[in-house]
């Protein structure tokens, strides 16, 4: 599938932490991160509408994710650990497989819980990459 830039009417960082609201009663354990999985919006920039089948793929098939919340080792940048020269954070855009972690719904929002080591990269943005 090829990369497709999107029309957002709403930063869509900003849109998953408004929706999803305050996690503070979320604890995520050891060395695992809450993944807010991207979900592209239907039209993109150039003005083509995207079929909902299409939109919904992203819940199962979808490998952009905000970082929402992490657990207290997760992403540890601690010598000798895997994480010791990278910097993750709360916030970020990481790639996972779809297939890795497991899939949850938290107020609407579609997430996924994994262990901090199958993240794979950073990206500035969901929409740069399928």
């Amino acid at each position: 599938m090829p990369v497709m830039k999107m029309q957002h009417d709403k930063d869509p960082k900003t849109d998953i932490i408004d929706k999803l609201g305050d996690l503070s009663d979320f604890d995520v354990m050891d060395n695992r991160a809450l993944l807010a999985i991207y979900v592209r919006p239907k039209k993109t920039a150039g003005g083509i509408m995207l079929t909902d089948k299409y939109v919904d793929e992203d819940k199962f098939q979808g490998k952009a994710c905000l970082v929402v919340k992490a657990g207290p080792h997760a992403y540890s940048p601690e010598p000798g650990s895997l994480f010791e020269t990278s910097d993750i954070n709360v916030g970020d855009w990481v790639i996972v497989r779809a297939s890795d972690g497991m899939n949850i719904s938290i107020r609407g929002v579609e997430c996924k819980i994994i262990r901090d080591d199958v993240t794979m990269m950073r990206i500035p943005q969901p929409d740069e990459i399928w």
